[in-house]
């Protein structure tokens, strides 16, 4: 199976950052799990706005996904 990606037409809107170096502060980061039982971290960080720079205060949400266990019997 294979699929083909068109990205012709997408503008980089207002929900994206563009690519770059941000100071952020670490707002949380906590332990959860998909409902299909899949462990992560998730994170959430602000950009600074005491330093100068752009997109003040906007929130980025990470997640870092664990690695599954390899089941050796």
């Amino acid at each position: 199976m294979s699929f083909a990606t068109n990205y012709n037409g997408i503008s980089n809107s207002d929900n994206l950052l563009p690519e770059g170096k941000y100071e952020c502060i670490i707002k949380s980061a906590f332990v959860n799990t998909t409902s299909g039982g899949t462990v992560y971290y998730s994170v959430q960080l602000i950009i600074r706005n005491d330093v100068p720079g752009k997109y003040h205060d906007r929130r980025i949400y990470h997640k870092i996904w664990m690695k599954k266990e390899i089941n050796q019997s």
